[in-house]
């Protein structure tokens, strides 16, 4: 699921701004770049068991601004959810190249509360769509930057709630060839 969530959001970055068509997204960990060529460091710092959601039936009754309507949405007791936080770095050769950046991804997560499920990988569908929180208080950054090895710089903190279904021993054992190994 963290893969799915990575990729998803990392397609859904490009595709949908002109400047962030022509950007190169990393996944892996932020170093500092020698190359001039613009990119977005989209990297999973944290990940936690959300605070909400987890292990009941509950009815969440939300208000979908994009439809201007109400829906309810139904917690399945067989999946945790959790919170993936990520930090998305701009890279630029010039400061004002990294500000652009910025720019266009805060425009994105703006038009763009949500994951919708429509647009989202195969094995995260069926959740409903995934939410996106741009963290207004991270509590220590010049430490996350520290253990990063890289200098403070302008950055967004996002998280997704994300869901991990937990599967059945029976689920497990029906898919499980039972023949003899040879």
């Amino acid at each position: 699921m963290i893969t799915a969530v990575a990729q998803t959001l990392a397609d859904l970055l490009t595709r949908d701004s002109t400047l962030l068509s022509t950007v190169q997204i990393d996944l892996s960990h932020p170093s500092k770049r020698l190359d001039v060529r613009p990119a977005l460091s989209l990297y999973l710092y944290d990940l936690r068991q959300s605070a909400e959601g987890n292990n009941s039936n509950v009815t969440n009754i939300e208000k979908d601004d994009h439809k201007n309507q109400l829906v309810q949405t139904v917690s399945n007791p067989s999946v945790f959810w959790f919170d993936l936080s990520y930090v998305i770095i701009p890279w630029d050769w010039t400061n004002l190249g990294q500000q652009r950046l910025l720019s266009e991804v805060i425009k994105w997560l703006l038009s763009h509360p949500t994951l919708r499920e429509n647009s989202l990988a195969p094995e995260l569908q069926g959740y409903g769509d995934l939410s996106i929180r741009v963290a207004s208080l991270i509590f220590d950054v010049p430490a996350l930057w520290n253990a990063l090895k890289l200098p403070l710089q302008p950055a967004l903190y996002i998280t997704i709630k994300t869901p991990f279904p937990i599967y059945s021993e029976e689920c497990l054992s029906e898919s499980i060839d039972s023949s003899p190994l040879q």
